[in-house]
C-alpha cells in the first residue's frame, strides 16, 4: 500500500502503528485490545518496505509517545475553560446556564405564532458527538455530580432529554468558545410541539405553562413546574459519554 502525505517541505516516515482488536460479539459492549508496534524499513533506499514489528500491549506511555507530536501540532484549545464549562473533550461539551430571561419563539397548533421574553430555570446543556441534550436544574449555582436533574420544560424535547433540532441552526464545532452559539441555536429555534411524555408537573401541562409564561404572569420561572428525570448530573454524564463511545 502506497500512501502519499503532503506535509509541505517535510518528508514523513512511518514510525509506529497501533493495532485495534475487537471481539465479533453483537453486543454493544465488546471486548477490545490494542497493541503498539514500531515500524522498520526492511527494504532498500530504492525500494522501501515498511514492516510492522512485534508489538506490546498499548500503554498510556506508548500512546503519548505516538501522538505527542500530533498533540503539539493539532492542539484544539489553549484558552482557560469558562466557569460555566463542566466537562470538555474534543467529542463532547457539558456546561450550565444560570436562570435568566430569553426571547423564545413558539408556533403551536393551539396558539399559533407567539414570541416573548420569558424567564427560564437554570439549564444544563450537553453535546456529545453531535447529539444535543438540555436539562433543567433547580438551584441557581454551579452544579456538581450530585445535582438532581429535571426535564427541560420546553417544547421539542424528546423523553431522553435530547433536542428535536427542527429549525435550529447548530454550530459545526465543539469548542468552549461556541457555547453561546449553541444556546442561541436552542432559544432562537421555533418551539412547536410536545414529544412523548409530559415534561412538566404544571396543571394543564406544557401548553398551560407556556401560555402563562408568554403572557408575562411569572417574573421568575416557577421551579415547582419542573419534572424530575431520576438522574443526577454524575449519572447523566456517565450515560451520555458511554453512549457517545458506542456511536
Amino acid at each position: 500500500m502506497n500512501i502519499h502525505i503532503d506535509s509541505g517541505s517535510e518528508k514523513l516516515v512511518l514510525r509506529h502503528a497501533i493495532l485495534m482488536y475487537e471481539s465479533q460479539s453483537a453486543r454493544k459492549s465488546r471486548a477490545a485490545f490494542a497493541s503498539f508496534h514500531e515500524v522498520q524499513d526492511v527494504g532498500t533506499p530504492e525500494q522501501p518496505m515498511p514492516q510492522i514489528m512485534s508489538g506490546t500491549p498499548l500503554t498510556q506511555e506508548a500512546l503519548m509517545q505516538s501522538v505527542g507530536s500530533l498533540a503539539d501540532r493539532y492542539a484544539l484549545n489553549v484558552d482557560l475553560l469558562p466557569e460555566s464549562m463542566l466537562s470538555f473533550s474534543p467529542l463532547h461539551m457539558i456546561w450550565w446556564v444560570p436562570s435568566g430571561e430569553r426571547r423564545v419563539f413558539l408556533n403551536t397548533a393551539g396558539d399559533g405564532h407567539q414570541s416573548a421574553i420569558v424567564p427560564h430555570p437554570p439549564l444544563l446543556f450537553a453535546v456529545v458527538q453531535r447529539h444535543w441534550y438540555v436539562f433543567a436544574i433547580k438551584e441557581n449555582i454551579r452544579p456538581c455530580k450530585a445535582t438532581q436533574l429535571y426535564h427541560a420544560p420546553f417544547f421539542n424535547m424528546f423523553d431522553d432529554d435530547s433536542v428535536c433540532t427542527g429549525t435550529a441552526n447548530t454550530p459545526k464545532s465543539l469548542l468552549p468558545s461556541e457555547t453561546s452559539a449553541w444556546e442561541n441555536a436552542f432559544f432562537n429555534s421555533v418551539f412547536t410541539h410536545v414529544n412523548g411524555k409530559k415534561k412538566v408537573t404544571f396543571k394543564g401541562g406544557e401548553f398551560a405553562l407556556w401560555r402563562e409564561l408568554i403572557g408575562g404572569k411569572h417574573k421568575t420561572f416557577p421551579n415547582s413546574a419542573l419534572l424530575k428525570n431520576n438522574m443526577t448530573l454524575g449519572v447523566a454524564m456517565t450515560s451520555l459519554l458511554t453512549f457517545g463511545k458506542e456511536k
